[in-house]
């Protein structure tokens, strides 16, 4: 079992829905069991996106002994499994974050990957999924602050001897205005490992409750988070349908 860590020093650059596409991927393209956990428990959004708000158990009722692991998670079409967080401000008693590591090896021999899906910046709760996770990857947007961001969270990955996968660039408008692939590599010394564009069919899965990846299988985004996952995964791209063909690329990196 491997566990990824979805990592952002900022909020709002679209890491959720990064970790979640992702999740869904691997399970569904790549037949890799997958679990993806929120670990955002102060702002949590994962049961949102994902119309399971309702579900009586959550991670933040594993931490507090109140539920099992198999309790708390959920089943998607996908394929992958769910650990949502709660939603209520009073869930948040009692809850050592830091025990998100044993927690999740409990889980080694029923996962192939574990996306932890990370609170933004560098307080204790990204701290506790930082110290459970084996690599990182940093979602950022391609503006100087966000970049500026993923620095910092290097820097902290790098004392505690998290291996680096590298950078998503998300919400990328490919215009003057974006901070461009090369440069963003020179200023964090990392390699940039997707580049996904900003498009509207993200708010069209958001408002439907469903992964993008499984909303809609050929789109142009689709093929970039697909991509994404099969580098994070070692893996060739797989067989689909884009745009009317069937394409069978192998590997590209």
């Amino acid at each position: 079992m491997k566990v990824i860590g979805v990592v952002s020093g900022k909020g709002g650059v679209g890491k959720t829905t990064i970790a979640l596409n992702i999740a869904a991927a691997l399970s569904k393209y790549y037949n890799k069991r997958t679990t993806l956990i929120d670990c955002n428990l102060t702002t949590s959004h994962l049961s949102l996106y994902l119309n399971i708000y309702h579900k009586p158990n959550t991670f933040n009722h594993v931490l507090r002994e109140q539920s099992s692991l198999d309790e708390a998670t959920h089943s998607h079409e996908s394929g992958m499994k769910v650990i949502p967080a709660a939603l209520g401000i009073n869930e948040l008693d009692g809850i050592d974050i830091l025990h998100i590591k044993e927690k999740i090896q409990q889980l080694a021999d029923q996962n192939d990957y574990i996306i932890l899906d990370s609170a933004p910046g560098l307080g204790r709760e990204s701290m506790g999924t930082l110290k459970a996770c084996d690599e990182v990857v940093f979602v950022t947007n391609p503006n100087i602050m966000s970049i500026t961001d993923v620095m910092r969270c290097n820097e902290v990955c790098k004392d505690l001897g998290i291996k680096t996968l590298g950078v998503i660039l998300n919400k990328v408008y490919k215009d003057k205005y974006d901070v461009g692939k090369n440069d963003v590599e020179n200023i964090t010394n990392l390699p940039v490992i997707g580049s996904i564009p900003y498009h509207h069919d993200f708010r069209k899965s958001l408002a439907q409750r469903t992964p993008l990846v499984t909303m809609k299988p050929n789109d142009r985004v689709t093929r970039e988070l697909i991509k994404l996952s099969a580098k994070l995964a070692q893996e060739p791209l797989p067989s689909y349908s884009f745009g009317g063909k069937l394409k069978n690329t192998l590997k590209f990196w």
